[in-house]
């Protein structure tokens, strides 16, 4: 598991949000594993969209999900073609969280998606680095 988490809801690293960014966090990834990017919604973050339309540009499988009682959600990636279906999430979050002793549930994190956010996540462009100078 690669977790990103270096987003404030007013400074966002414009490095780490590109499409060149997250390729290289996919090859580091080994081909079981999943990105968890913690990222601001649009509400405090003006490229959510992009971000989020970044993501689904390099991995195979993408879910967004809510963090209630906060402004920002979670981007879960997959670098294979698969399912993150609520079931099998909420199982995989309860099992991580047992195993690591967290004092929450995971499993609570992917009971919501954010289908209303998608079409305007297709509609975002997908941030890449500047050109060489």
């Amino acid at each position: 598991m690669i977790f990103l988490d270096a987003f404030g809801a007013r400074n966002v690293p414009a490095h780490l949000t590109t499409r060149e960014f997250l390729q290289a966090v996919r090859k580091a990834l080994k081909p079981e594993g999943v990105v968890i990017g913690n990222v601001w919604s649009g509400e405090f973050n003006p490229l959510y969209g992009a971000m989020v339309r970044t993501y689904y540009d390099v991995f195979d499988a993408v879910r967004v999900v809510p963090v209630h009682g906060a402004g920002n959600r979670m981007v879960l990636a997959l670098p294979r073609a698969g399912s993150l279906a609520t079931d099998q999430l909420s199982k995989l979050g309860s099992a991580l969280s047992l195993r690591k002793g967290f004092s929450f549930d995971l499993a609570s994190w992917t009971a919501d998606e954010l289908p209303q956010e998608q079409n305007d996540i297709r509609a975002a462009r997908v941030l890449r680095d500047p050109p060489p100078q």
